[in-house]
């Protein structure tokens, strides 16, 4: 595995040189016919609902209590509901010209219903269980998020995100199984550790894709998504040309530093333990 600085010293350079190389394309998680979210109620509701749960409940399933428990799932203790709006209708019969009655529906208003994620709850005996869209091998570094308490969920792609990490419940949800998807996630959850990351979410986008990239690096020497890295940095750069692009990454690279020694004092501790473990078997 190569240094940090020279994987970093890699990546200014081509930055620089704007000569990226073949670039391979990220993967994406697809829902299975055999899931059971395939049948839930939330793949009924409105735009607009959909819209709510992707944007406050951080997931692409939900349902009501009585909803998951009629599924057979259970809501976690202190799990926290969010809102979706149900239509409050009635039944009106109107005259025709030709004197005969039509019914329709007319909606007079909206009320709010609690829904609860589907992370929130937990399977019970029945027929509905989740599949598991785990990869049959973890990915590199995967032990240092189990060192430092960050939760890893496989979902389907349901937004637009290769994945995402969520602070208030610490864990990490990928839709990808590609390595610089998981590192630059790894990094938001490590960042949360080491800093007030809300004060600049566009820079804490920059040091996640650069610790990401970096990493690859480290791990692989290898550079098949730089291009997409540089076009990623670049978005969150209020300036878009290619020096201030370097400037910016330049200008991260102490807090790069600071998440990859973290993930790898992470990830060592852990290996540490396992052997003691193994150790203590004999």
């Amino acid at each position: 595995m190569i240094t940090m600085q020279e994987a970093s010293e890699k990546l200014l350079e081509m930055f620089k040189s704007q000569e990226f190389g073949p670039q391979l394309s990220l993967s994406i998680i697809k829902r299975r016919s055999d899931d059971p979210v395939n049948a839930l109620p939330c793949n009924k509701w409105s735009i607009g609902n959909r819209m709510l749960m992707y944007f406050l409940g951080h997931t692409d399933a939900a349902a009501t209590f009585l909803q998951w428990k009629a599924m057979h799932r259970r809501v976690v203790k202190n799990a926290k509901a969010f809102p979706i709006y149900s239509p409050i209708t009635s039944k009106i019969k109107k005259k025709k010209d030709d004197g005969t009655e039509e019914e329709f529906v007319l909606v007079r208003g909206f009320r709010p219903v609690s829904v609860f994620r589907i992370e929130d709850t937990i399977g019970l005996e029945g027929d509905f269980k989740i599949p598991d869209y785990a990869p049959p091998e973890m990915p590199p570094l995967f032990k240092a998020s189990e060192k430092l308490g960050i939760r890893v969920f496989w979902r389907p792609l349901s937004k637009a995100a290769y994945g995402y990490y969520t602070p208030d419940d610490n864990s990490i949800t990928l839709s990808s199984t590609d390595y610089v998807v998981w590192f630059h996630e790894l990094a938001h959850g490590v960042r949360e550790t080491l800093a007030d990351t809300k004060t600049d979410p566009d820079r804490e986008e920059i040091i996640a894709e650069t610790t990401a990239i970096v990493l690859y690096e480290m791990q692989f020497g290898e550079h098949g998504y730089t291009e997409q890295a540089y076009d990623y940095i670049k978005h969150y750069c209020a300036d878009k040309s290619p020096e201030a692009v370097i400037k910016a990454v330049m200008g991260v690279l102490k807090d790069v530093e600071e998440a990859i020694n973290k993930i790898l004092d992470a990830a060592n501790e852990a290996a540490t333990d396992t052997v003691a473990e193994q150790t203590a078997l004999f």
